[in-house]
């Protein structure tokens, strides 16, 4: 049985938080009264196994594929990369989207974290968050715009 490192330990908890990211895609999915195999057909992917995946934790959806997810699920692009942003980068959405960080008498109300996405940011480290999921999404919300 390996040691526990800081690294492993950062991917597991990155890992984790996935799962409950692919839990949060499966529900709007659903609530969008799709089928696996109907949404791998709108997101023009070529097997069902990669929405199986991306449901489970497996893999994750890639940020320049964001926009055809957010139409296929029925979604405004900005709340969908919101929401998928709380597990794909918890550090970055906190950053974005606290209320403290909102500049004064900005108009739009900051989306909150679920309270397993909150729970886990408040008691890990950024490196442990990221592991190995550093990725940049700050141009994405502005071109979603």
């Amino acid at each position: 049985m390996g040691l526990k490192t800081p690294r492993r330990e950062a991917t597991a908890l990155a890992r984790n938080i996935r799962c409950d990211g692919g839990k949060w895609l499966k529900g709007r999915r659903i609530l969008a009264g799709l089928s696996q195999r109907e949404l791998a057909e709108r997101v023009a992917v070529k097997t069902v196994t990669f929405i199986s995946q991306v449901e489970t934790g497996r893999s994750m959806i890639m940020p320049e594929d964001y926009l055809a997810w957010a139409v296929a699920l029925n979604m405004p692009p900005r709340e969908f990369v919101r929401g998928i942003m709380q597990y794909y980068s918890p550090a970055t959405y906190k950053i974005l989207f606290e209320s403290a960080s909102r500049s004064p008498g900005s108009p739009e109300t900051p989306v909150q974290l679920d309270s397993v996405a909150e729970d886990r940011v408040k008691n890990s480290s950024p490196d442990e968050i990221y592991g190995e999921l550093v990725v940049s999404f700050g141009d994405l919300l502005l071109k979603a715009e």
